[in-house]
């Protein structure tokens, strides 16, 4: 009885130490990811498990630097979890710039900010966020538009899907 015990004891503190091990040695993008996403890709390490080690032990320089050269804010900002603004807070209070480039999947000529691709999304809650937090409502894409400009064209050739808020926070913020 005393050897199943013990057996039992240490496979779980194996398993804890592999678990621990395995969220210690996560790269900042994947845990950023965790921890604004609610939908089980990350199994076995929860959501607000992921958001509390971000928390407490990240954010470091060399982490804000990868995020800076990677994705920016776009990946947490596309998370789909309640936290994704307060995660967005703390890595800004970090360094992140909140016009940092997302990188992932496009040429660097091609690289959106944060704000951009939320009137891409069409998203006003998130852009309402950005420009409070000092996002530049002047940085240009590719073609040389400002994301105003960008909403209005996008409401010209789409004119079902109704941009006017976004448009009315581009213009008046």
């Amino acid at each position: 009885m005393k050897k199943v015990l013990w057996l039992s004891i240490t496979a779980v503190i194996t398993a804890f130490c592999l678990w621990a091990y395995g969220l210690w040695r996560m790269d900042i993008e994947t845990l950023t990811t965790c921890s604004v996403s609610e939908s089980n890709i990350f199994w076995a390490y929860p959501q607000p498990l992921c958001t509390s080690y971000l928390v407490r032990f990240r954010g470091t320089k060399e982490d804000i630097g990868t995020l800076a050269s990677g994705g920016g804010l776009d990946p947490v900002l596309n998370g789909d979890s309640g936290d994704k603004y307060k995660i967005a807070e703390y890595l800004l209070s970090k360094g992140l710039s909140v016009d940092s480039k997302n990188y992932y999947g496009y040429k660097p000529e091609e690289a959106t900010t944060p704000l951009q691709s939320a009137v891409y999304y069409n998203d006003p809650e998130r852009i309402e966020f950005l420009l409070q937090h000092g996002a530049s409502k002047d940085v240009k894409d590719k073609n040389g538009r400002t994301p105003l400009e960008v909403a209005k064209e996008l409401q010209q050739r789409k004119p079902a899907i109704d941009r006017q808020r976004v448009i009315s926070l581009l213009e008046n913020k």
